[in-house]
């Protein structure tokens, strides 16, 4: 049912070249998500079950300073984001038996302004209304999440697919930025045209004029334009 208009799949239209900048400390060997805002601004943090730090490094890889949430254990975190001048958000919503009730997504004040080495966070608290049973059958396995971008004062979530047989299908949902508990809005969908877990949506990000997004899978990337 997707509506949204598919720029390039990069791979299948010409090949990138990358250059490594620097080696991760060993600290971040399991990074998930990153928000840069510049050569001396690159937020990272790591993955579910690590302790629940913030940390910024330069584009030597060398860290410059590492926030503690206070009141977040980091149970899985995944993916984070920010609208610019106000705010961070991070997922806590790893989700990889779709069986939690507890998804959230921290609220953290712009980190590029704290002073201080821990901050407290609130909470967007969410559900998907679609999920009736925790876990759902095979077929149904829609709710895990990795994916997160910011973008006209709202928050867009691109689910993993985990269904078994796999379907091919990353969701596309929609959260306010206020916090509190709401309902997540099932918006659209997009099928990757594989039948192969690799395929699975693990991280997005919006481009800074705001007119493109990239969606990251295992060994691909795909980019929109055009969207509403």
């Amino acid at each position: 049912m997707s509506s949204w208009c598919l720029l390039f799949f990069i791979g299948l239209v010409q090949a990138q070249v990358l250059d490594k900048q620097a080696q991760l400390p060993e600290i971040l060997n399991e990074n998930s998500g990153m928000v840069v805002i510049d050569t001396h601004q690159i937020w990272l943090h790591n993955d579910g079950g690590n302790a629940p730090y913030l940390y910024q490094l330069n584009a030597k890889g060398e860290i410059q300073k590492k926030v503690r949430i206070l009141n977040d254990s980091n149970k899985d975190w995944e993916d984070m984001c920010t609208d610019g001048n106000e705010f961070f958000y991070l997922g806590d919503f790893g989700n990889n038996r779709n069986n939690r009730k507890d998804l959230k997504i921290l609220k953290i004040p712009y980190l590029p302004e704290l002073k201080d080495t821990t901050v407290e966070a609130e909470f967007i608290e969410f559900t998907y209304p679609e999920q009736k049973a925790f876990p759902p059958e095979d077929h149904d396995l829609h709710y895990d999440m990795e994916a997160m971008i910011y973008y006209k004062a709202a928050l867009y979530l691109f689910t993993k697919n985990r269904t078994k047989p796999y379907s091919g299908y990353t969701y596309l949902y929609k959260l306010p930025v206020g916090a509190g508990t709401h309902e997540a809005v099932l918006l659209d969908s997009f099928d990757t045209g594989q039948k192969h877990w690799f395929y699975s949506v693990t991280g997005a990000a919006v481009s800074p004029n705001q007119e493109k997004i990239a969606l990251l899978a295992g060994n691909q990337l795909w980019i929109f334009s055009d969207f509403e």
